[in-house]
């Protein structure tokens, strides 16, 4: 490939894709003009390639050249839309691997024009799909004179259609890939994402391509949305898919789809960006091709990404990123405080937190950075973060620019940042490892359960089964818990990994309805060392026993419980009638703040709970001396105790061992389970310090990660993924792994806990952990 010098006056050779990405082992149809008579198309696969950037996957050399007509716009539309001949037909292979190429035409004198295209991995499980947005590549198209903008279109005259049948004007015929694109692309496969492609117009045609990913990616300039894109991805959202948007403008204006004059489906974009212009607003008002926040579609698109667009200044110009909320987890490992500037992150358009009441729950910002945009006018970028009641994280940076500050190439180079590349690294670790903690919410509300358990939220339920999707009865939204006591003081247990604050006012509310009458429950609280907190509060005095006939809302004060303003390490709702008990239903359990309006509570007998899970140490002899401080070996080190979760634990298996005479076997028996480690006394991490262990998976496919946490259960710094410091254990013989505490953003913290958890999100076979030390 070459520099893109003057590519928009070199039209010796030019061609377009018969559509804009194709599933590994299909054709894709190239249509080029060229004034000469011959030529070869190269083509490549981006990537980073040891710093190249791409690599040249086939060549097809000797292709007779033949110049095809450039049709003149529509008089009504503005499209253009051309019509050529196939030129040439490429068969891509099974093996390809999925990604961004470029079709490179070099014509006999050596002119180069490029027709950019996407293989797809149809059906293939990744952790991240990065979809590359080809609508608004064409949105700003003006190949033939016509885009969808007066300052590019011929006559000052914009279109209201755009066509695919044509060729790119920008970068040499490769759209706006090197605008941003190829900055980020370059530096996720240099740093190893598994991540599978696609574009949005797969997001359009296709119901399968966000399943079996775990992050929705966007980046750059995302502008140009279809009502079924955003459903779509909405509901992957809610499907527990997490989203990331490395950039701004995003979702902004609605557009839809139409064939072609061949009939091909989806080769023409509508945008009248007038709803006086577009016939839809009589007949489909919600399909108006106008901005999602303009009626009549009234959707503003920080409803879904937490930040909606605000203004733009001149393309090149950039602000500094002004950190907020320095000490949430995003910023772990950076060394970043509050109010602390990144230079030259924000531009040239941004979004802002809006004050329209569509901001979704919990919406956290972490930047707030002012500018000044291109008619003068003083304003601020938001970057922000929300999670999802599926628990799936939503970010949005709020910036164009911020792919900038990952990758410096021959295209872009703006000087790479370490700390945006460590924040990016942050946020694509969490999501793909699935163990988030959740931001605390601005209002002071700590949700547990609504619709699913909320993130950071465990069940440690005991004498009971406890079904958390029940779709009937339910209180809101479409699931409750549906709990069945199968013996006495059979109680459900959510517990937090980290203490959930509170206040002299924080009331626990949640909703209840039983299937029979006389079903009598009391609620407990307890802090992290699953040490009851105060006295335990029965229903029947706060508000009445629950009723089959309909849903009874508690919000009881933690005065109550002799609890207010305490750390709550987990809820109890308990049996209190010392039998088995049929199924109670509950939702929407959660800490807020405020004063509570239940009845005055009158002398009834507390419950006598049975003992939940307790935690012992099992002494041991100290670490040989220069070996690093021993936590297991053949035991647990003295000072070291047992909280794990989800999973069963032999602590002295025979067989096999990596030496001495025990090892752990771990099996997790339920998502997100986990050996954890606990210290009394806490030890502090040192620069050159790393978690050093042996592993032996029983089956192939065992995904782990490495938390730490301080003595208050907290987590310190990031997850690490066993894959990315060694690769996932093996079933043939042991691995030892070495992770620095670099790695874990542990450097001078005080690690109370060490933590080995599933990263699946299911129940796994055993696992063998061996000579297990910080050192």
């Amino acid at each position: 490939m070459q520099a893109a010098t003057d590519p928009w006056i070199d039209t010796v050779i030019r061609g377009y894709a018969d559509q804009t990405s194709v599933n590994r082992g299909g054709a894709i149809r190239f249509c080029i003009s060229t004034t000469e008579p011959s030529y070869q198309i190269e083509v490549y696969r981006i990537g980073w390639y040891g710093g190249a950037g791409a690599t040249l996957v086939q060549t097809v050399s000797n292709l007779t050249g033949r110049q095809q007509p450039v049709p003149a716009p529509d008089p009504v539309t503005g499209m253009v839309a051309c019509a050529w001949q196939v030129s040439y037909t490429l068969q891509t292979g099974a093996t390809w691997v999925s990604g961004i190429y470029l079709a490179k035409l070099v014509a006999q004198s050596g002119a180069v024009g490029y027709i950019p295209f996407v293989v797809r991995a149809d059906g293939v499980v990744a952790d991240i799909l990065y979809q590359v947005p080809v609508t608004t590549w064409q949105a700003y198209n003006n190949w033939g004179g016509k885009s969808l903008y007066e300052f590019s279109s011929s006559g000052g005259q914009r279109a209201h259609k755009v066509s695919f049948d044509r060729p790119y004007a920008a970068w040499s015929g490769s759209g706006m890939l090197f605008d941003g694109d190829y900055n980020l692309v370059r530096w996720l496969e240099r740093e190893g994402y598994d991540v599978t492609y696609c574009t949005n117009l797969d997001v359009q045609t296709s119901t399968t391509v966000l399943t079996g990913r775990k992050i929705f990616l966007s980046n750059f300039h995302d502008e140009y949305w279809s009502q079924p894109m955003r459903q779509r991805l909405k509901a992957a959202r809610d499907g527990g898919m997490h989203v990331a948007f490395l950039d701004s403008n995003n979702i902004y204006w609605q557009v839809r789809f139409e064939p072609s004059a061949a009939g091909v489906t989806n080769r023409v974009m509508v945008c009248y960006k007038d709803a006086a212009l577009d016939p839809a607003a009589v007949t489909t008002p919600a399909l108006t091709t106008v901005q999602f926040r303009e009626a009549p579609v009234s959707d503003p698109e920080n409803a879904l990404l937490g930040v909606m667009y605000e203004s733009y200044y001149t393309y090149g110009v950039t602000y500094p990123w002004i950190v907020k909320n320095a000490d949430h987890w995003l910023y772990a490992g950076t060394g970043l405080t509050e109010n602390q500037a990144i230079a030259g992150v924000v531009g040239y358009e941004y979004d802002r937190v809006a004050d329209n009441g569509k901001s979704p729950a919990g919406l956290t910002i972490l930047s707030a950075s002012p500018v000044v945009d291109v008619a003068g006018k003083s304003g601020i970028s938001n970057g922000a973060m929300y999670t999802a009641a599926s628990g799936a994280l939503v970010f949005c940076a709020g910036t164009n620019y911020w792919c900038w500050k990952l990758d410096d190439n021959e295209y872009q180079n703006h000087g790479a940042d370490t700390r945006i590349q460590r924040i990016t690294t942050n946020l694509l670790t969490t999501m793909r490892s699935g163990l988030q903690l959740p931001a605390p919410l601005p209002d002071g509300t700590r949700q547990l359960y609504a619709e699913t358990l909320s993130p950071g939220i465990q069940d440690w339920s005991w004498n009971a089964t406890v079904n958390m999707a029940a779709a009937s009865p339910v209180y809101q939204g479409s699931n409750a818990i549906a709990l069945t006591v199968t013996a006495a003081w059979g109680a459900l247990y959510l517990r937090a990994v980290s203490t959930m604050a509170t206040t002299a006012t924080t009331v626990l509310r949640f909703a209840a309805r039983a299937t029979q009458s006389g079903q009598r429950y009391a609620v407990i609280l307890y802090d992290l060392n699953n040490t009851r907190i105060g006295t335990p509060v029965w229903l029947a005095n706060h508000g009445g026993d629950p009723t089959p006939t309909g849903w009874k809302l508690y919000q009881i004060p933690l005065t109550a419980f002799g609890a207010a303003g305490l750390g709550i390490g987990g809820v109890v709702i308990q049996d209190g009638s010392g039998t088995a008990q049929p199924a109670l239903f509950i939702d929407d359990i959660a800490l807020v703040p405020g004063t509570s309006v239940t009845p005055t509570p009158t002398p009834t007998p507390s419950p006598t709970p049975t003992a939940t899970p307790s935690v012992t140490a099992t002494p041991t002899a100290t670490a040989p001396a220069g070996t690093g401080l021993l936590v297991y070996g053949d035991a647990l080190a003295s000072g070291w105790q047992n909280w794990s979760w989800n999973a069963t634990l032999n602590l002295q298996t025979t067989s096999p061992v990596y030496q001495g005479s025990a090892a752990i076997a771990l099996t997790v028996t339920a998502a997100w389970g986990a050996l954890y480690l606990h210290a009394e006394t806490p030890v502090v991490g040192s620069a050159s310090g790393s978690i050093r262990f042996a592993a032996r998976a029983s089956q192939s496919g065992q995904r782990y990660a490495v938390i730490l946490y301080d003595v208050n259960n907290t987590r310190i710094g990031v997850p690490v993924l066993l894959a990315d410091h060694g690769g996932d254990p093996l079933t043939g013989g042991w691995k030892t792994y070495q992770i620095p505490l670099t790695a874990l953003a542990a450097v001078g913290g005080q690690i109370g806990g060490i933590v080995l958890q599933d990263a699946a999100g299911t129940s796994q076979p055993v696992v063998y952990i061996d000579d297990l030390r910080i050192g």
